[in-house]
């Protein structure tokens, strides 16, 4: 059996060059990706969930103790389901390196019913990540947008 390199720096994971994945390999991995994800995250959200519900009918302090390390695992599992690569679907092998935060003005118009239309502009900011994966070298992009308003909130106290 091959030993796997760890991956350490920047420098080593940017020299990683791209291979296309075999039909068989991607099998593979997504069937081990399933079993994983269902071993590290599905089965310890259903744990979390009736460890608590024993926990609050019989209030017995032992119950938080699977609740716990149902917890740690169901975190572990969300953890590694964010670095699935999309090409080769192997679990836990995208490597993210780089953000990028940049900001967009989108303008919407509405139609009313009567007629109107109405012009409006929505401040987006971008967040795009960059990683590469370890299996396959490929060069991976995540972009996530959220809404920026332009409204200060004011409270007001009495």
């Amino acid at each position: 059996m091959r030993k796997k390199k760890e991956v350490k720096t920047l420098k080593e994971i940017l020299s990683i060059k791209y291979r296309k994945p075999t039909d068989e390999e991607i099998k593979k991995n997504e069937k081990m990706t399933k079993i994983k994800l269902a071993l590290l995250f599905y089965i310890p959200i259903i744990g979390v969930i009736i460890s608590l519900s024993f926990y609050f009918k019989t209030h017995n302090n032992w119950a938080l103790i699977p609740f716990v390390i149902f917890s740690f695992t169901a975190l572990w599992g969300i953890d590694g389901r964010k670095q699935i690569c999309s090409e080769c679907k192997k679990w836990s092998s995208v490597i993210w390196y780089d953000t990028k935060h940049t900001k967009r003005l989108v303008e919407k118009t509405e139609k009313y019913k009567n007629g109107d239309i109405k012009k409006k502009e929505e401040k987006y900011a971008v967040n795009t990540d960059y990683g590469k994966c370890t299996n396959c070298g490929k060069l991976l992009e995540k972009e996530s947008l959220k809404i920026i308003s332009d409204r200060k909130k004011r409270f007001i106290f009495f």
